[in-house]
């Protein structure tokens, strides 16, 4: 990825954002808030299968990962109750954004290594297991389908042009979206600590208030974002 391309794809990314926020404040017009919030699933889905994947890994049944049309979601995990359960649930929940953080990064890294095909493919393996194992709830299922079809499509006609554009931009968009929804989570659990996701769930288990818990996110994905910025130098 050199850093011309990787400069001019964040800068229209988050031009675009601007723009559409402008748009739909006074204008009603709502399409280009759908259009970004339906890429912002792309980051969405590593989130959760963040915590699915830590909740299996501790032994933990994740049953189902929803995704919503508002970019929101959630991975239902089954964890054991009382004491047992109280570190697993802490883990699982502090699991989202650092693992979102670190698909970006590890993202960034292959585009900037030449390996825009293996990732290509990686990401098709991904949303399709999540699909045949987790995703349950139709909106979500369209979506993953959508990308399906979108990454089959590019590894079907080769056409390596449309492989490096279509990949450096989710990627980009993938980088932003991990740094903004940090940013945003840590916003959330100032003005409404009680509905902050993830920073309320922490809150609950372990009563430390949820902006630690909003600014401990914000410094993980800000670190991610520096070595991910250190690698595009190189």
């Amino acid at each position: 990825m050199s850093n011309i391309t990787f400069i001019n794809v964040l800068v229209v990314t988050i031009i675009a954002k601007i723009v559409v926020h402008y748009i739909e404040r006074y204008t009603n017009i709502t399409i280009g808030t759908k259009l970004l919030q339906y890429l912002s699933n792309f980051n969405t889905l590593f989130h959760e299968l963040g915590h699915a994947l830590v909740a299996l890994l501790l032994g933990n049944r994740t049953s189902r990962i929803e995704l919503y049309s508002n970019s929101e979601g959630v991975a239902i995990s089954h964890t054991m109750s009382g004491i047992r359960g109280w570190i697993p649930r802490i883990i699982v929940s502090l699991a989202g954004y650092p693992f979102s953080s670190f698909i970006a990064f590890i993202s960034i890294y292959l585009v900037s290594s030449g390996h825009v095909v293996i990732l290509l493919f990686s990401y098709l393996i991904i949303v399709l297991l999540s699909l045949l194992v987790w995703i349950r709830n139709i909106y979500g299922a369209f979506w993953s389908l959508s990308f399906i079809a979108m990454f089959s499509a590019l590894i079907y006609y080769q056409d390596h042009l449309w492989i490096n554009t279509v990949i450096t931009a989710l990627v980009t968009f993938l980088f932003l979206e991990s740094i903004t929804t940090a940013l945003g989570i840590l916003r959330m659990s100032l003005r409404t600590p009680k509905e902050a996701g993830d920073t309320s769930s922490l809150a609950s288990y372990t009563k430390i208030p949820a902006p630690f818990w909003g600014v401990l996110f914000s410094i993980q994905a800000l670190y991610f974002a520096y070595q991910s910025i250190q690698l595009v130098n190189l």
